[in-house]
């Protein structure tokens, strides 16, 4: 039984990020092969002419999709498995049109609002005159790519006046980028990974992201350095952990219950995380919507199936199943 794992092109001097994928691709091929599969490991060709041809000559049983960006670009992320689609092959994780609106940050907002699911205020050239509130401090953020790309600790700066952000946004328009202003809570962070299968999805343990010894002022967000840089403050301060009171149940039921909403209105599969913002009231915030979510052995997702007591074996017999079905 062959499976090809697409995966992004990766250049020999791409940043951490980037690289992080072939981790990825390298734990999917051992935990395939270890069930019994043939492996086949792949850059994404973004040719449906050479995809066809893998197609015919290996007959894979599924795809496992791994890519993240095309061209170093995000906002093409769902081109990939809408290829898969046209060739009627199985994929690994969320279809064409749930990675396309995930994908979105506003169009993710939109269905999030649209569904009565709480998110962080937004604004963007077309709404910043009537959804402007000057209570609130906003972060600039890409619309398409990842939220740690980008986002730098060390230079991002919380706006707060209509003409400065309106100005942002006219120069991120003339170099080709498309960005708009969340609302900055101040408050807690939690990842909160959910994996499918037979018995539909299942919310994992919750993992929350705490900020450790950050000196007043510094924003607590989970950017770039806190992801990447080893050596940086904001990676050595910005620890996730699985330890809560009795205090904290009934908000970790109600996330659960937020979760579950998500999977269904974005008709996700095989496996995501929902992000959250807890105001100091203890009001949840939906922040993001992460389909297909990186798994490799150090990532965050890994880190909550192991809390969860689940075997890298069911990991991947959930997936597969969510891929086939």
């Amino acid at each position: 039984m062959n499976v090809i794992i697409y995966h992004s092109f990766v250049a020999p001097d791409a940043p951490l990020d980037e690289l992080d994928v072939l981790d990825e691709a390298a734990f999917f091929k051992e935990n395939l092969e270890a069930a019994g599969y043939q492996v086949i490991t792949k850059y994404f060709p973004f040719d449906v002419r050479e995809l066809n041809t893998d197609k015919e000559t290996h007959h894979p049983v599924f795809i496992v999709n791994l890519v993240e960006t095309i061209y170093n670009d995000g906002r093409l992320i769902h081109v990939a498995p809408a290829f898969f689609d046209y060739l009627n092959v199985p994929y690994t994780g969320c279809s064409s049109e749930s990675v396309y609106i995930t994908s979105n940050k506003l169009t993710t907002k939109l269905v999030l609002t649209a569904n009565n699911v709480n998110t962080a205020i937004y604004l963007h050239r077309n709404n910043i005159d009537t959804a402007y509130d000057s209570t609130c401090q906003y972060l600039i953020k890409s619309v398409w790519e990842h939220a740690s790309v980008g986002l730098d600790e060390s230079t991002i700066k919380l706006l707060n006046g209509k003409e400065e952000i309106t100005a942002v946004f006219n120069k991120a328009k003339s170099v080709g980028k498309e960005v708009f202003a969340e609302q900055y809570i101040e408050g807690r962070e939690f990842n909160i990974a959910m994996l499918g299968g037979e018995g539909g999805p299942q919310v994992l343990f919750p993992a929350e992201i705490k900020f450790n010894d950050f000196p007043e002022g510094k924003l607590k967000i989970v950017g770039y350095r806190a992801k990447w840089v080893e050596d940086s403050f904001e990676y050595k301060n910005t620890v996730r952990t699985f330890d809560y009171s009795k205090d904290d149940l009934p908000l970790l039921d109600e996330l659960k219950q937020i979760c579950l909403k998500c999977w269904k209105i974005f008709n996700l599969k095989g496996y995501a995380r929902v992000d959250f913002r807890i105001d100091r009231n203890g009001k949840p915030y939906v922040l993001e919507i992460n389909a297909n979510p990186c798994i490799s052995p150090d990532s965050g997702f890994i880190a909550a199936i192991n809390r969860s007591g689940i075997t890298y074996k069911e990991l991947f017999q959930r997936i597969i199943y969510d891929t086939l079905h």
